[in-house]
């Protein structure tokens, strides 16, 4: 698939009624990454989100969780008390 072959409405979670966009990327995911690191995934906010953890968005799955797209292509839906486990990408502090 071509960075083309994307449209908007793949970028919007059926079940959100509020955002033109229901993801955010994770700015610590960059191409080299490891396979399980987090790329996009439900979050509050709109178009041109990115963050992490704290901007999730389980509502739009009855706050039972969220779906992730890795690094590698394939999507998993994570409960919201597995989210912290994710691999976001950035180095754990000491």
């Amino acid at each position: 698939m071509e960075h083309s072959d994307i449209t908007e409405e793949q970028l919007k979670c059926p079940l959100d009624k509020d955002s033109r966009c229901s993801y955010a990327i994770n700015p610590y995911c960059e191409p080299n990454s490891p396979n399980d690191v987090v790329l996009l995934f439900d979050a509050k906010g709109d178009w041109n989100t990115y963050g992490g953890v704290d901007i999730i968005k389980p509502e739009n799955h009855k706050g039972v969780g969220i779906n992730v797209l890795f690094n590698d292509g394939h999507v998993e839906f994570v409960k919201k008390e597995e989210v912290s486990e994710l691999n976001w990408g950035k180095q754990k502090e000491n």
